[in-house]
């Protein structure tokens, strides 16, 4: 039964590897920063990347400027995937935190999207990347 046991685990995780390519390779890029997924029979779906530290622009501290996430252009997507009708929005999340009110602008506005939501969390999700 051991085995049975680990065949079954190795037969999930290569489920979830096949399910990860399928989606990699449906990737289109579509307008602004996210992309679309689009999936035969059903509704699209959009991937929105918050990926580096959160921090508005006006706090922009960070020595890797372009390791940042502006809330304003996160809302942005947000706003534009419930413009074009996306069924649901899969954030892919990379990242360590930022500034609270940042975080919370866009925790705020991902509950007002009133959309089925996913959360990737890549490498790193802490602080604000958890909220979120």
């Amino acid at each position: 039964w051991i085995i049975g046991i680990i065949a079954f685990i190795i037969i999930i995780l290569v489920s979830f590897a096949g399910l990860i390519y399928f989606i990699a390779g449906a990737l289109d890029q579509g307008s602004g920063d996210y992309r679309s997924i689009s999936f035969r029979g059903s509704a699209d779906v959009a991937l929105i990347p918050i990926i580096g530290v959160i921090e508005s622009s006006s706090s922009s501290s960070s020595l890797f400027a372009s390791d940042t996430v502006n809330p304003d252009k996160i809302n942005n997507n947000i706003d534009d995937a419930v413009r074009k009708g996306y069924s649901a929005i899969i954030f892919e999340i990379n990242s360590p935190g930022g500034t609270v009110l940042a975080s919370k602008e866009i925790a705020d506005k991902i509950k007002s999207a009133n959309l089925t939501t996913v959360a990737w969390v890549r490498d790193v999700g802490a602080s604000g990347g958890y909220w979120i």
